[in-house]
């Protein structure tokens, strides 16, 4: 059911100035479901919430969250808690996975008295609930003595085989190169194909319109959307 511009109005004011407790409606904030009680109280309305929300943001408003804060809190007294982790995480944290179960290895340390009694990476599959994986303990100097062999091993191949070395990493990335223009194509050709239907909807929208098929309010509403929606996919 469609509101007129001044109930749009009335409503407006209200979820601005007032709250849903002032009109026999529970809570004091304003929901869409209070919302469309207080429409339904005072204008013996029905509205939908998806077109609710659409007037809404027509008027400008969206549904949030309130900030939850302590009834008493001062905010000017409140004193935030330090981090409890007062070191920067392991440079490797983050690039490490599972061989078995493809998880993340997570860093785990602990620091007793200033000396490391546990820094090892550990799978962050285990003991998941979805897929169980065993915990593969590694210690952080082992996997960073592991890194610097393979670094020593690729740097020596490069100082003795810097011909092969440049070949290869050429047609790397003359392959990536070929792969990244095949995606970019495919993108805009998908493109284009969802503008050609995009102005063939166009079109029809404003046949139905001329006709009478599609009143005026309806067909503003479409055409809108349908023309936001042509722009981005022409700027993507």
């Amino acid at each position: 059911m469609v509101l007129t511009p001044e109930e749009q109005e009335n409503i407006r004011k209200t979820i601005v100035e007032k709250v849903p407790e002032e009109f026999g409606i529970t809570g004091r904030l304003w929901t869409l479901g209070r919302t469309r009680e207080y429409i339904q109280k005072e204008f013996h309305k029905t509205i939908n919430e998806r077109t609710l929300s659409d007037y809404m943001k027509r008027w400008g408003m969206s549904c949030q969250r309130p900030v939850k804060r302590a009834r008493r809190q001062n905010p000017r007294e409140t004193v935030r808690r330090a981090p409890k982790r007062q070191n920067a995480p392991n440079r490797l944290t983050g690039l490490l996975y599972c061989a078995d179960c493809g998880s993340k290895l997570t860093h785990r340390y602990t620091l007793v008295q200033g000396k490391w009694v546990e820094d090892a990476f550990i799978c962050s599959g285990y003991r998941h609930l979805i897929h169980d994986c065993t915990m593969h303990h590694i210690p952080t100097a082992k996997i960073e003595a592991a890194i610097l062999a393979v670094i020593q091993r690729v740097s020596w191949y490069v100082r003795h085989n810097e011909k092969e070395f440049t070949e290869r990493v050429r047609e790397a990335s003359d392959q990536n190169q070929e792969k990244t223009v095949k995606e970019c194509k495919q993108k805009i050709s998908k493109a284009q194909k969802r503008h050609k239907e995009l102005d063939g909807l166009v079109k029809k929208l404003y046949e139905g319109n001329a006709t009478g098929k599609i009143p005026d309010k309806h067909f503003t509403r479409i055409h809108d959307r349908t023309t936001r929606y042509g722009s981005m996919t022409q700027k993507s």
